[in-house]
């Protein structure tokens, strides 16, 4: 690694450069940088807690034992675990 000090960013938020400029002056859609969020894609792994929990119903858990290994396995807030148990009871 050269020792050159990297850029860090100033904020956490991508900022594709020009694109306010674009939009203000009615340029093409196409010539207009795309949104900094649009390209995003999600994991596939954000599925896997959903996943866990409809096969520990399927099995037979009680929700009480089906929170707390959300919880400890995921590592969630109590509100997000009910909140994927409650999707599929």
């Amino acid at each position: 690694m050269g020792k050159t000090r990297k850029r860090i960013p100033r904020t956490i938020f991508r900022n594709p450069k020009g694109r306010i400029r674009a939009i203000l002056s009615s340029a093409r859609t196409k010539s207009i940088p795309p949104h900094s969020w649009e390209d995003l894609p999600h994991d596939s792994q954000c599925y896997i807690p959903y996943r866990a929990a409809s096969n520990m119903l399927d099995q037979g858990f009680p929700e009480e034992e089906i929170l707390r290994r959300l919880r400890r396995k995921f590592k969630l807030r109590q509100s997000e675990a009910k909140d994927i148990l409650s999707i599929f009871t």
